[in-house]
């Protein structure tokens, strides 16, 4: 799900405090040009006055998310969520609504120029178009790295959750006496056979 953190369009799902804060840590990402997919448009110095990101980054909290950027000349809105997929259709979505919603511009001599500098958005019309599957590989390869760094953690709880479950079984079916058994089975909605099985790990570990 979207989580809004900076906006002059919506309302912020984080404190104005924390708002800061995420501004700060998506500025190292923009500041060391880490977007990972973009689309832009170019003053008429050579500069990117109208924005649209996808970047990885990680949050105040420590959270590793995927923050979709729409900085413009007078609007900024910034999400983010925790789901690569939601962010990419988030990216791409924006991109086209923006360029529908834009008027024409056209140059000096009369012609019509695209909404956009460049872009990596299919169908979308800009100077310069990227394919956007070289963005999105790139976009899998840090999923991949970040879901890897995060499982031995992950791991180690799910161990010791099993492990204070199995005991905690055996406990509850000792202290229950005849039928303990049958009536946990029912609590937990787990068939008997099953509950047995982890009691009786739990009273090998005890």
């Amino acid at each position: 799900m979207l989580r809004v953190i900076r906006s002059t369009v919506h309302g912020l799902d984080v404190s104005d405090d924390q708002a800061e804060e995420f501004e700060e840590a998506i500025g190292k990402v923009l500041t060391a040009r880490g977007e990972i997919r973009e689309t832009y448009a170019l003053d008429e110095i050579g500069q990117k006055f109208h924005q649209i990101a996808l970047a990885a980054y990680t949050d105040p909290a420590g959270e590793h998310r995927w923050a979709i950027l729409d900085t413009g000349p007078t609007e900024v809105d910034w999400q983010d969520t925790g789901d690569l997929d939601e962010a990419i259709t988030a990216y791409e979505q924006w991109v086209r609504e923006t360029t529908d919603c834009a008027g024409p511009s056209h140059d000096d001599e009369g012609n019509e120029r695209p909404v956009w500098d460049y872009s990596d958005v299919a169908g979308v019309p800009a100077r310069e178009q990227e394919d956007a599957e070289a963005g999105n590989v790139q976009a899998r390869m840090v999923d991949a790295v970040r879901a890897h760094e995060a499982f031995p953690a992950a791991e180690a709880l799910y161990q010791q959750a099993a492990r204070r479950r199995q005991i905690a079984f055996a406990r509850a079916i000792d202290a229950f006496g005849r039928g303990g058994q049958a009536a946990l089975a029912g609590r937990v909605d787990l068939k008997e056979p099953t509950v047995k099985s982890l009691a009786d790990r739990g009273r090998a570990l005890l």
